[in-house]
């Protein structure tokens, strides 16, 4: 639990394999939480151990677990939702049929002002023409799926692609013109890890190989940020990163992100553990939608229970 702490301010260039822990941090929070909870009901002095641990870490837990935030009202504001979508269930995953038209209608319920996809590609039965009448699909080739989107009710101005080296994963951008505000949306789906979302096929591989591999896609993951930083460095714009990180809210990556002035539209306004992953039992959030720190304001904040990908949508509230 101790080494999760100091993880997000140690670059997994240096250390890939070590990084990997930072996976664990949910499952060693329940665990001290356990621990916490029986010494207490013995009254023995050893609960001390496991509250020292938890109160150490009590901004790390945070980011994890968000309690009493309220929607702010009076404020006009737009909405912005992350999604990915994993290919529309093209591989058949999921044990449901016609999900492309299913996500088509719940992104009709729900009608965000602006979405950012990722794994996403132009389908046929996947048509929001009318209601998006401003977008920008990336793909690497027509031969793969896993593109990038942003679709918008407000007029697009100016798009760009950062093109990550040797790797499907990207990041690209869109400037948005709402009234008298222009915003640069960076829709980011940095290195994955290339994992099947359960336990047991984890525990079937050999440990090693995973191991160096998941630390070779963190390390990768800070090269694409350091690409990302940069154009941050040349936008004047109102900034917000959406997307789908592959890593957590307590890992170095996340850590770099906060530091270009962003904060996190969950821990603004979110509720409950966040989960926008699903990983079995273990509750992850790698999806998340960070806004510029001092611009924009964070009103609302929603965690869909969507099952129609391996990731589930977010939706934020934001106002200028």
């Amino acid at each position: 639990m101790l080494i999760c702490y100091i993880l997000p301010y140690f670059s997994p260039k240096h250390f890939p394999e070590i990084a990997t822990i930072s996976l664990t941090l949910p499952v060693l929070l329940i665990i001290n939480v356990i621990f916490l909870l029986y010494w207490l009901f013995k009254l023995k002095i050893q609960l001390l151990l496991p509250a020292i641990v938890l109160i150490l870490g009590f901004d790390l837990i945070t980011n994890i677990l968000v309690f009493g935030n309220q929607p702010k009202s009076g404020v006009e504001s737009i909405s912005l939702m992350s999604f990915n979508v994993r290919h529309f269930d093209i591989y058949d995953w999921l044990d449901k049929d016609q999900i492309p038209q299913q996500i088509q209608q719940f992104i009709l319920e729900e009608s965000p002002d602006i979405i950012a996809f990722q794994d996403f590609y132009e389908n046929k039965d996947f048509q929001l023409n009318s209601l998006y009448p401003h977008r920008y699909v990336w793909q690497k080739s027509k031969q793969r799926y896993n593109g990038l989107a942003i679709f918008s009710k407000f007029p697009i101005v100016n798009t760009g692609s950062l093109n990550f080296p040797e790797t499907s994963n990207n990041c690209i951008f869109a400037d948005i013109v709402k009234d008298e505000d222009t915003i640069r949306l960076y829709n980011v789906h940095f290195e994955s890890l290339k994992l099947k979302p359960d336990v047991n096929s984890i525990k079937s591989q050999d440990q090693k190989k995973l191991i160096g591999r998941v630390g070779a896609a963190f390390k990768k993951q800070v090269e694409q940020f350091q690409r990302l930083q940069k154009e941050i460095a040349k936008n004047n714009y109102k900034k917000i990163v959406a997307g789908d990180l592959n890593n957590t809210s307590y890992s170095y990556l996340y850590h770099l992100l906060r530091s270009e002035n962003l904060k996190d539209a969950f821990i603004e306004r979110g509720n409950g553990y966040g989960k926008t992953f699903d990983f079995d039992f273990i509750p992850l959030r790698i999806d998340v939608i960070l806004v510029d720190d001092k611009l924009i304001q964070v009103t609302d904040f929603k965690n869909y229970n969507v099952k129609l990908s391996d990731h589930y949508p977010i939706k934020a509230h934001l106002a200028f």
